[in-house]
């Protein structure tokens, strides 16, 4: 996933386009899947006008790219993919003005805090695999880079999950993973 950071102008558009927290949800969709804006505003819960704007601003964005069309009920339905990874990657924040890094972290936190909240009310944290904890640390700068590494190696485990999960074609759950860690 580590991989050379983005041009400055590239790395500023992508990080707007990732503060509005539909477009943001938008581009997970379509990296997780192949999917068309209908199909996503569905899982999603949001307007179908809504999500068709904002696909358009990914895709003038070249965050992602029309793969297919197909004829639905007399209309043309089209399918998009990411051609992006849905993230920042830490050299990438780096690089960010602060009151970009700001908005995004409020953007993300807003977003988490309503699925944890909707996950809460429905049971979502019943089930036995799930896992919820908070552990205070005390580490130097040299534990918080291995702190940065061991979150990136899992999320790229993650990621890997979810694919042979999609590979052996059986049901699926939609779960959520939430990495972070932070000074104090």
């Amino acid at each position: 996933m580590t991989s050379a950071p983005r041009p400055v102008p590239e790395l500023l558009r992508f990080a707007h386009a990732l503060a509005n927290p539909l477009r943001h949800k938008l581009l997970l969709e379509y990296h997780s899947a192949e999917t068309s804006p209908s199909r996503a505003a569905k899982r999603l819960g949001a307007p179908v006008n809504l999500a068709a704007y904002h696909t358009g601003v990914l895709q003038r964005e070249g965050l992602i790219e029309l793969v297919r069309t197909e004829q639905v009920r007399g209309a043309r339905e089209k399918y998009y993919r990411a051609t992006v990874e849905p993230w920042i990657e830490d050299a990438e924040w780096a690089l960010l003005p602060l009151s970009i890094r700001h908005k995004l972290t409020q953007t993300l936190l807003l977003m988490l805090w309503s699925e944890v909240r909707r996950a809460g009310m429905a049971g979502g944290f019943d089930a036995q695999e799930t896992h919820l904890s908070r552990t205070p640390l005390e580490v130097d700068d040299q534990g918080l880079h291995e702190l940065n590494g061991a979150l990136k190696n899992l999320l790229e485990t993650a990621v890997r999950i979810q694919q042979d999960s999609r590979a052996r074609g059986g049901e699926l759950t939609t779960a959520r993973l939430v990495l972070m860690h932070f000074r104090l």
